[in-house]
């Protein structure tokens, strides 16, 4: 138990630790402190211990083109052709990967993740802070601890997904638009995380314009504050296409043409209105009544975060394509929502605060990992395969790209039946070696002398001659063949993605 001693010039007594008074304030921000390390370490264990891909555009979208910003060299879809693609994420990213490439290796890969990760803990730290203005640090704890531990929240955490990284930040702006005291500059930077919210994922403009009519409210002060920061963020994406495609909002508009106009969203993973209630059902199983009994004890105070949900999901809802995916901001504002309800709890129960706080988020923990042993594929699309773990899916792109990477000898490389998105790319492949889909066998005959490693389906392994299998995954393969490869050889991966369009 730490000393107690009088601060001077004071008739109280406060307790000391290592010298310093700790008082409220800084036992909330210890405590606080303490969460967000744990919360941070939790997404940094998972994102080093379980790679997946949930989905190729956490990769190709966002990480792939930020590699190739910093290192020169990676794999080229059509959007990044095309210009149907901001590089606002791309770019954030690349500057974080630049801070990891003196640490060689993947250390570009886990700065980039540390990044992500980082910003994924404004959930954690608005449930606490939340929770802590009306409650105190007992229930606070609680429920930042809520926020840390939900195993969608950790999942989603450090991918680099347009939709993860937009949710994030406008659970910022939500917290700054509650606030308490009306500061103008909190509103303004309010604002601005809204501008970014639709700049990053613009599906989420309707969700966005109905919390700012509710965070606005009749204050002519706080809608001026809030649309000035909203329109200084799509501008700067507007000057940031201008920059780097073919004019202002290029990208905004590419996208809409080849989704909307053209109708390519619909079809592509099109499913029934009532699919993400489905999905999230089978999801969380009986854990929905908790999670969602909560988080309408948590809703009472935050209208705004209520509207954003609600606008959201239906948005969402509307839309043909639908993947689990595009339904993380729901997810993640309602599990905000349900861990002040957590905190809320604490509060009400007659039991001391540290009793209450420790029982429940022991549970809700135990909730969550109940549910994350069953979280599962559902095969969306037809691509990933049904009832596979979330955790581990498509982990043989990136665990082959991983060995490819510390492997000298190997100067080329070939995807025979094996799909370039469900790889790691250069992102984690990391040299600057050619890479040829040869799924064709005349084109394989012709691109051989080119490459001596092949990323090959198990089937198709007696017919490869000269070949050494070095690992398997499942149904792919990893073999390679002695000698050098021959320089030049086309059409590589990213002329071959330019001819078919892909």
């Amino acid at each position: 138990m730490p000393p107690v001693d009088t601060l001077p010039g004071r008739g109280t007594r406060r307790p000391f630790l290592y010298g310093y008074a700790v008082t409220p304030d800084r036992r909330a921000a210890l405590a606080l402190g303490i969460v967000l390390f744990f919360a941070m370490g939790l997404r940094l264990t998972v994102a080093v211990s379980w790679p997946s891909i949930s989905w190729p555009d956490e990769i190709f979208q966002t990480m792939e083109q930020a590699h190739r910003l910093v290192f020169g060299y990676g794999v080229i879809p059509w959007e990044f052709r095309t210009g149907a693609r901001s590089w606002l994420l791309p770019g954030t990213l690349a500057a974080a990967m630049e801070l990891g490439r003196p640490f060689g290796g993947l250390g570009h890969v886990r700065a980039a993740q540390a990044a992500l990760a980082l910003l994924s803990l404004a959930p954690v730290f608005v449930a606490f802070r939340w929770t802590h203005r009306r409650h105190g640090v007992a229930a606070a704890v609680a429920a930042g601890l809520a926020a840390a531990t939900w195993f969608e929240l950790v999942y989603f955490s450090s991918r680099a997904f347009s939709e993860a990284v937009a949710a994030h930040v406008a659970i910022a702006a939500l917290y700054l638009a509650s606030e308490d005291e009306q500061r103008a500059s909190r509103v303004l930077l309010a604002g601005v995380a809204f501008g970014l919210t639709v700049v990053l994922r613009v599906h989420l403009a309707p969700a966005v314009g109905v919390a700012l009519a509710v965070a606005g409210g009749r204050d002519g002060r706080r809608w001026r504050c809030l649309l000035a920061g909203a329109s200084a963020s799509v501008l700067f994406a507007g000057l940031l296409d201008a920059t780097t495609w073919s004019g202002p909002f290029s990208s905004f508009w590419e996208y809409l043409r080849y989704n909307v106009i053209e109708g390519n969203s619909a079809r592509l993973c099109v499913k029934p209105w009532h699919a993400y209630f489905t999905r999230l059902g089978a999801v969380w199983s009986w854990g929905t009544a908790a999670v969602l009994g909560l988080a309408v004890a948590g809703a009472v105070r935050r209208p705004a975060a209520v509207a954003f949900a609600v606008a959201a999901l239906a948005t969402h809802s509307a839309i043909a394509q639908k993947e689990y995916r595009f339904a993380y901001p729901v997810v993640a504002v309602v599990v905000l929502l349900a861990s002040e309800g957590l905190g809320e709890l604490v509060a009400r129960l007659r039991a001391p605060r540290a009793v209450s706080a420790c029982a429940l988020a022991v549970a809700w923990a135990a909730l969550s990992g109940w549910r994350a042993t069953a979280f599962e594929s559902d095969g969306s699309c037809g691509f990933t395969r049904p009832g596979e773990s979330m955790w581990h899916q498509q982990a043989v792109g990136i665990e082959a790209m991983e060995r490819l990477r510390t492997d000298p000898d190997v100067c080329g490389v070939a995807l025979v039946r094996v799909h370039w998105a469900w790889t790691g790319g250069y992102a984690y492949l990391h040299r600057d070696i050619p890479l040829y889909d040869a799924s064709d066998g005349r084109l394989f005959r012709l691109l051989e002398p080119a490459f001596n490693a092949v990323l090959v389906t198990r089937e198709l392994l007696p017919v490869l001659r000269g070949y050494t299998v070095d690992r398997c995954w499942e149904n792919t393969c990893l073999a390679k063949r002695a000698g050098t490869c021959a320089a030049g050889a086309e059409p590589t991966l990213n002329q071959w993605l330019e001819y078919v369009g892909g």
